[in-house]
């Protein structure tokens, strides 16, 4: 069995989403580390996710997979954030 799927991202891609992580989490107080989180989330916690998301895809103009693979997440989970 192969181990999880990876991609390679450039580093300021990820100085750019942990940005927008820190951003997130300082106007609304929910903490970076529960929203990096791999589990299923709290309500406030997914808002904040899908903000953090949207700010991303939104100030830098990364297309979906670029913005998933940033911020460490799948394209379809990206993408369904995208569209709410």
């Amino acid at each position: 069995m192969h181990g999880p799927y990876r991609v390679l991202v450039a580093e300021g891609d990820r100085i750019k989403a942990g940005l927008a992580l820190q951003m997130v989490a300082a106007s609304t107080g929910v903490p970076v580390e529960r929203m990096k989180m791999r589990t299923r989330l709290d309500g406030r916690t997914a808002q904040a996710r899908r903000l953090a998301l949207y700010l991303g895809y939104v100030t830098f103009g990364w297309p979906l997979a670029r913005g998933a693979h940033a911020f460490g997440r799948g394209v379809r989970l990206f993408d369904a954030f995208a569209r709410r």
